[in-house]
């Protein structure tokens, strides 16, 4: 069982480290074979919640059908122009679509390292048959409180909702610390919690803005002067997301102004109405 534990443990492991998602959050679900045997051995293990899906002899062939779909384009180019980045990200829209994602589930991410100038577009999207699925319930905004409550770990007085966008709810949670037990100091922590009560993001954050199409650029430029920091490689930018309708923009993988602007309101808004929230959010 050690054996068998330790070889999920690996891909567990890189998961939580690639993702950057909390162990305090994490639920492994296991189902089929031998899922009702490792799954809790692993979890009890590693000190996880985890569970048994329900009907799990054909999870399976459930899964295959309702699975998201995902697809990545490389390229190599040195400083990315505008034209690049709007020719990858539809390459990879193009090529998500044929593998069955509806359109108004897909979210793309790009992403460019400058020391290996690979500009990488990353496309998820949900197959029709997982829109179709009507089980997930939608959440009263006192039980959404109450899921922010349980992923941050604090107190009810120190978490306030400080957005909402589309199915989108931002809770900021302010923990409080003293440096050698003498000077205060303040750290904010955000979650995002959809609708559906699924925690998506939750990290330090360092800036929020509710804006709209018209307002975008002048409040991003604002958000950036606030949020932005310098050191001997020059600015440095916080990781942005952008939360508005259904879905999620994460623009954490670029690293100029100009990327960031040219993702935002070129390739994504530029088809919203003018009266459409959107929540920029910067975390550290």
């Amino acid at each position: 069982m050690d054996i068998a534990a330790e070889k999920i443990g690996e891909i567990v492991r890189r998961l939580i480290d690639e993702y950057k998602l909390s162990t305090e959050l994490l639920c492994l679900a296991g189902g089929g074979g031998s899922g009702g045997v490792v799954v809790p051995y692993f979890g009890k293990k590693m000190n996880v919640n985890w569970k048994i899906v329900k009907n799990a002899p054909i999870i399976s062939t459930i899964g295959v059908a309702m699975a998201m779909v995902r697809e990545v384009v490389k390229r190599t180019v040195i400083n990315p122009t505008e034209s690049d980045m709007k020719s990858i990200r539809h390459e990879a829209l193009k090529q998500i679509m044929k593998s069955g994602a509806a359109e108004a589930t897909i979210e793309i991410t790009v992403e460019y390292d400058k020391k290996t100038n690979i500009l990488r577009a990353t496309a998820t999207g949900d197959t029709e048959l997982k829109m179709c699925d009507v089980s997930a319930k939608e959440l009263s905004a006192e039980e959404i409180r109450q899921v922010a409550l349980n992923s941050l770990r604090l107190l009810d007085k120190d978490i306030t909702e400080v957005a909402t966008a589309g199915k989108w709810h931002v809770f900021d949670g302010i923990i409080r610390k003293k440096f050698f037990g003498l000077f205060p100091d303040e750290k904010h922590m955000v979650g995002v919690i959809d609708r559906n009560g699924v925690v998506t993001l939750q990290r330090e954050g360092v800036g929020l803005i509710v804006t709209n199409k018209v307002k975008l650029k002048t409040d991003l430029e604002t958000l950036f002067e606030e949020t932005a920091t310098y050191g001997t490689v020059g600015e440095e930018l916080p990781l942005l997301f952008a939360y508005y309708g259904e879905k999620q923009l994460d623009l954490s993988g670029l690293t100029t102004r100009e990327q960031i602007l040219s993702a935002v309101l070129e390739a994504e808004l530029d088809i919203l109405s003018p009266e459409i929230s959107v929540i920029l959010l910067a975390v550290r």
